[in-house]
């Protein structure tokens, strides 16, 4: 996937936008995302001349146009269509002066724009293969920048104990484990993995809350975790038994 911010293409593959649902006051993540334009403008400065090297304009007020382009998906769970879109497509039905959105856009590092829009238009195509749509919106009042919260400590867990250490037997299934990171609410919840010999045990199904290793072979390898941020590390140690 691929997005514009200011017109020059960025990557929004790792980016979570979410859309607040006024049913249940809770946020809900918009799948299927292809694109993203976000054209910020920002109004009045101190009134420093471009003269005055040392000087930074200061400003008052910023506002946002936002375009977003999805393929139609639909729920996993439901089969139904996603209710994040689904959501989008209710505001641009009640039309752009009748009720505000509220978004919160995360980038990939965990840092967090929230903001009420319009959605001032809503279109769809169909290539012959896939559907897709998109929706034009229209910043209305001052976004919020939630404050950034560091990762301090991240675990894995399976079930409701800590794991260190797992032993499996030969023919034995995978087991999962879950990535936990404290506090709850860090904001860079991403990590990434190491193997110390993958033929012993793989790391597969890997999703954004945890993985699952599969023996492979008998031997013994550790499997490390580290936090994208803060390099916080936890390790869990791995024998596979043969017959």
């Amino acid at each position: 996937m691929r997005g514009r911010k200011r017109g020059c293409p960025v990557n929004i593959r790792d980016w979570a936008i979410e859309i607040k649902d006024p049913a249940t006051d809770e946020w809900v993540r918009i799948r299927g995302l292809q694109s993203m334009t976000r054209d910020v403008s920002g109004d009045t400065n101190d009134g420093s001349s471009d003269t005055d090297l040392w000087e930074e304009p200061y400003i008052t007020k910023r506002s946002s146009t936002l375009k977003l382009e999805a393929e139609i998906v639909e729920d996993d769970a439901t089969g139904s269509r996603d209710h994040g879109q689904e959501l989008l497509d209710m505001y641009a039905d009640l039309g752009d002066c009748m009720e505000d959105v509220t978004l919160r856009l995360t980038d990939p590092y965990g840092h967090q724009v929230v903001a009420d829009y319009v959605v001032t238009g809503q279109s769809g195509e169909w290539d012959g293969e896939e559907a897709s749509t998109s929706w034009d919106l229209e910043q209305v009042g001052e976004a919020e920048y939630p404050a950034y919260v560091h990762v301090e400590k991240v675990a894995l867990m399976e079930g409701e104990k800590e794991a260190t250490a797992i032993t499996f037997q030969a023919g034995d299934p995978g087991r999962l484990l879950e990535v936990v990171f404290t506090p709850a609410n860090a904001s860079n919840q991403r990590y990434k993995v190491l193997n110390s010999r993958r033929g012993v045990a793989r790391v597969v199904d890997r999703t954004e809350g945890g993985f699952t290793v599969l023996p492979i072979a008998p031997g013994e390898t550790t499997i490390r975790v580290e936090s994208i941020n803060n390099g916080r590390e936890a390790t869990v140690k791995v024998r596979v038994e043969g017959t």
